[in-house]
């Protein structure tokens, strides 16, 4: 009777359990992929030599930062390499798409210090990105590319999006407005030939 009893109260269990999981991964508001990609961070090796880690796309107001606003990038870059490198290039396209979501500019230094002893050197970068040209949401992943001076690029790094609440303090602070920051457009070279052509006129001689 009592044996009976236990199985009866295990396999009770089993399914409120099996159904609080159900509910979990169907939730409209909180898919689990979604709820998952907000605790992980990505991770690349660009080189032998350079490393990075814990890379997030922070958002810095709520858990949706609408177009024209903006966002960051975040990760640390660990340099077992006895030179220093320089973050030159990052480029944020939308997952599945061609389509830049913003363009983007390091605050700060984005030169990772070389190794020193035994101990490698180690920096955190924090990218802006904006103003954004889609929308961007909390659980979102998205396409981040990264192009080092001396150990090269690194592509096809997908970067969760992580929401304001769960960012806390590491978003800079305050916020930078995007309208007073300087033109985040690439450099480009000027071209040889870029001064407007002028005819000369010539004097008539009498």
């Amino acid at each position: 009777m009592h044996r009976s009893a236990r199985r009866i109260l295990g396999g009770f269990c089993l399914l409120l359990l099996a159904t609080a999981l159900t509910a979990c991964e169907t939730g409209a508001n909180a898919p689990l992929e979604n709820a998952i990609a907000n605790f992980q961070a990505a991770a690349t090796d660009v080189s032998a030599q350079l490393l990075v880690r814990d890379a997030q796309i922070l958002l810095p107001n709520d858990d949706v930062a609408p177009a024209g606003t903006f966002a960051y990038v975040q990760f640390s870059v660990i340099n077992h390499g006895s030179r220093p490198d320089t973050l030159v290039g990052v480029t944020v396209t939308g997952r599945g798409a061609p389509t830049p979501v913003g363009s983007a500019s390091p605050l700060g230094s984005p030169t990772i210090p070389p190794a020193a002893s035994v101990q490698p050197g180690v920096e955190r970068i924090t990218v802006l990105i904006g103003p954004l040209d889609t929308e961007l949401r909390a659980g979102e992943t998205v396409d981040v590319s990264l192009d080092f001076r001396i150990n090269g690029p690194v592509t096809g790094l997908l970067v969760p999006v992580i929401g304001a609440a769960a960012a806390g303090t590491f978003l800079p602070s305050p916020p930078p407005d995007i309208a007073a920051s300087p033109s985040n457009a690439p450099e480009t070279t000027p071209s040889a030939t870029s001064a407007p052509e002028t005819t000369p006129t010539s004097s008539a001689t009498s």
